[in-house]
């Protein structure tokens, strides 16, 4: 069964590890409570776990190699945009 899991979002400037099932699909990032998270499409809870890094960088900064773009998000808490990224 398909379900949709959330995740704290590292704050800018920060990366941050999440072990997630493996297949799971990144939705979107939005600000909830003051606070970043990630939302993730899990299709299978029970399959093995998969680490995954997140980084939220500003805009300018440069990407890492190999990193893929998943969301953007505007914090109410820290005026200035935030891009996550998976590495």
């Amino acid at each position: 069964m398909r379900v949709i899991w959330k995740y704290p979002a590292p704050n800018p400037g920060a990366r941050t590890i999440h072990s997630i099932p493996e297949g799971s699909t990144v939705l979107t990032v939005r600000e909830e409570n003051l606070r970043p998270y990630i939302w993730v499409e899990v299709p299978d809870s029970q399959a093995p776990r998969v680490r995954r890094v997140f980084a939220s960088l500003a805009s300018g900064q440069p990407l890492p190699d190999g990193s893929v773009h998943v969301g953007f998000v505007e914090l109410r808490a820290r005026p200035r945009a935030t891009y996550l990224i998976v590495e």
